[in-house]
């Protein structure tokens, strides 16, 4: 478990605690005992808000000012528009691959979108329709997408051999479920979901790359060999090089790198003070005078991960 899971985790005991720790338990009562002693539930309160407390702080934060902005805003998504989120995000390679391996689940994917994507409109909010327009018509080669299924195998000669024998789009998928090496997607007729040409120009050459993107949908690839040295077979199974599939990609790639300036912004129009201080931190500072007032401390933006599907 990575320090990030671990703070989460911790932190959402933290809160736990602190929402209901008082109307469930006695002040002080036994967290847990073991053989010789006993831990109460106020060293564990304050164990957990010495170690995670600052963290939890900082994201209630930043959580509470971009809730407020996208309700001022109107900014809130539809489920409608959720779902076209969450449906194109599923097509993404990488999402896939977490998913499949456990670490996220759709409801916390859709959970992530719903404050995510509206940041996002937040961040461009100065950026029109029709500027988001031209901006895909002048940068159309970086956003198309093919959707792909593929059968990896270990030589020209296998893949030569198993070319001839699809004849169709179906099939492929059966021949994908049999033959493929790629057990992360053969039980899946070989699905990749959607690529676009930076993603396969990362393995296979950029003539490959271009020829692959002229090819028909339901269409079936010669070899191709990738960086790793083994062969694929693509199947095309629909391009996708309209604005209108492919917006939502603009609206992440145009905000992703202003989402740090537009939480910094938000931070500085909330005025944030925070006026508590961990018991480290207390710890580490002179003991202030009785006539002292409370230490206000200026915080620095918190922005969540840039990938909804990274986030906690």
């Amino acid at each position: 478990m990575n320090k990030k899971t671990t703070i989460g985790l911790c932190a959402i005991g933290l809160a736990v605690l602190a929402t209901v720790g008082w109307c469930c338990f006695p002040h002080d009562s036994t967290a847990a005992s073991f053989k010789g002693g006993t831990i109460s539930r106020s060293e564990l309160v304050a164990a957990l808000e010495n170690e995670f407390g600052a963290e939890m702080l900082q994201e209630l934060i930043t959580k509470r000012i971009i809730a407020q902005a996208i309700a001022e805003r109107h900014l809130a998504l539809s489920d409608v528009e959720l779902a076209l989120w969450v449906d194109e995000y599923q097509l993404r390679p990488e999402v896939q691959e977490i998913v499949a391996a456990g670490q996220l689940d759709i409801e916390r994917l859709r959970d992530n979108l719903r404050t995510t994507v509206p940041l996002y409109y937040l961040a461009i909010e100065d950026i029109s329709e029709t500027e988001r327009e031209k901006y895909f018509a002048d940068h159309r080669a970086s956003f198309e997408q093919l959707d792909l299924a593929h059968i990896l195998l270990g030589s020209e000669a296998e893949a030569l051999q198993l070319r001839q024998r699809i004849t169709t789009p179906e099939s492929f998928t059966t021949m994908a479920i049999v033959h493929s090496l790629d057990d992360r997607n053969r039980d899946f007729s070989g699905a990749l979901g959607r690529v676009t040409r930076a993603e396969l120009e990362s393995s296979f050459s950029a003539q490959d790359v271009q020829s692959l993107f002229k090819m028909a949908p339901g269409t079936v690839s010669r070899p191709m060999k990738a960086s790793s040295g083994r062969w694929h077979l693509f199947l095309v199974k629909k391009r996708v090089t309209n604005y209108e599939d492919l917006k939502r990609q603009v609206v992440a790639h145009l905000a992703e790198p202003k989402l740090s300036a537009c939480l910094e912004k938000l931070r500085n129009q909330a005025q944030v003070q925070v006026l508590w201080q961990s018991p480290k931190a207390l710890l580490a500072s002179p003991s202030p005078s009785p006539s002292s007032s409370p230490q206000t401390l200026p915080t620095a933006a918190t922005p969540p991960a840039a990938s909804p599907a990274a986030a906690p």
